[in-house]
């Protein structure tokens, strides 16, 4: 015999006289009962589903925020990985500028001692040398921060040549103006040159790149 779905009794022969279709023990309608608890299953999966959906909203947020965080680190140290490559570039570039600058500083020296040891009457070729390192100096190519040395560099070298031509075409070259003129400018330019200090001038540049 079926057992009552809410009490589990079991019906016996003294019961046939009874509804088949109620329990004898607790009176419970079968039918009745039974649609009932599917009604209440029913219910309780829904609510079920609607918790766990309600539920999974803030999940979701919470997923969505950890994503979009985990997201801007790997942003932020994408670029400030980008951002140490370009200070590693403009500290390059820097440093080839003043070695160009250092490389024709050394070809100056070289040039104006020779200049300095040859006689009057032979000093267009060692003039001459200068007025090509002139012209290469005022060509190089250096960062905007190292154009203050470049150009007192290049004034230097003109000022030596304008220099060396006063001496060569005047005999009384110690009383010709042009001559003190060109002196003044060669003392200013090499001062310049001198007191020119890289790290401060492209330091703002090699932190920030180009004004």
């Amino acid at each position: 015999m079926q057992a009552c779905p809410k009490c589990d009794y079991r019906r016996t022969l003294a019961d046939q006289a009874k509804p088949a279709s109620e329990c004898p023990s607790c009176g419970v309608i079968y039918a009745k009962y039974v649609q009932r608890q599917a009604e209440l299953d029913a219910r309780q999966t829904k609510q079920s589903a609607q918790s766990s959906e309600a539920s999974r909203g803030p999940r979701a947020a919470l997923l969505l925020i950890v994503l979009l965080v985990l997201v801007a680190g790997a942003g932020y140290f994408a670029y400030t990985k980008y951002q140490e490559q370009q200070r590693q570039e403009r500290r390059q570039l820097v440093e080839s500028g003043l070695a160009l600058l250092q490389g024709i500083q050394n070809k100056v020296t070289d040039a104006d001692k020779l200049a300095s040891s040859t006689g009057r009457a032979y000093l267009s070729g060692p003039v001459s040398k200068l007025q090509d390192i002139q012209r290469e100096a005022e060509a190089v190519k250096v960062p905007a921060c190292l154009g203050g040395a470049k150009n007192a560099l290049a004034d230097y070298v003109k000022a030596q040549v304008d220099t060396y031509l006063v001496f060569m075409q005047d005999t009384s070259y110690l009383m010709n103006p042009e001559y003190e003129k060109a002196q003044e400018a060669s003392s200013r330019s090499a001062k310049h040159y001198k007191d020119f200090d890289p790290a401060e001038v492209c330091g703002r540049f090699i932190d920030r790149g180009p004004l």
